[in-house]
């Protein structure tokens, strides 16, 4: 089966990918700790790199044209969020997991006038580096 690696994967991670193809599966794989390991390990301080800066990196690693690049971190994004929309994780081994976290109604400020105001309860997404991730920096 293509998910088998030497890197194991989480069972929320697999079944989003059961529903990509196998071209776009393998990049996601690669392209997740080698760009993001790239940009850590770069001697530039203060790196941004934009959606067509990170298409033009995948294309190049994965030997993709950037049509199919921007089709693999299209479909990327739109998996995790739509894991994150029903509320489940996504657990991606050696690079860490995005969830759901929950934020209390809270009374705050209005900057130009001071005044008190209600900001309601909301839900936002929240990532967790993990092991390998971490260790790069």
């Amino acid at each position: 089966m293509f998910l088998s690696g030497k890197t194991p994967l989480n069972p929320y991670f697999i079944s989003i990918c059961k529903q990509l193809n196998q071209k776009t599966v393998l990049l996601l794989r690669n392209y997740v700790l080698c760009v993001v390991s790239e940009l850590i390990l770069s001697p530039k301080i203060n790196i941004f790199m934009n959606k067509s800066e990170l298409i033009d990196a995948v294309a190049q690693r994965a030997g993709l044209t950037k049509v199919q690049a921007k089709s693999a971190i299209d479909s990327y994004h739109d998996a995790v969020a739509g894991e994150l929309k029903k509320g489940n994780s996504v657990d991606i081994a050696g690079f860490g997991s995005f969830s759901v976290a929950e934020r209390a109604a809270r009374t705050g400020r209005n900057p130009q006038t001071g005044a008190p105001l209600q900001i309601k309860a909301s839900k936002v997404p929240k990532f967790k580096p993990g092991k390998g991730l971490r260790d790069v920096l």
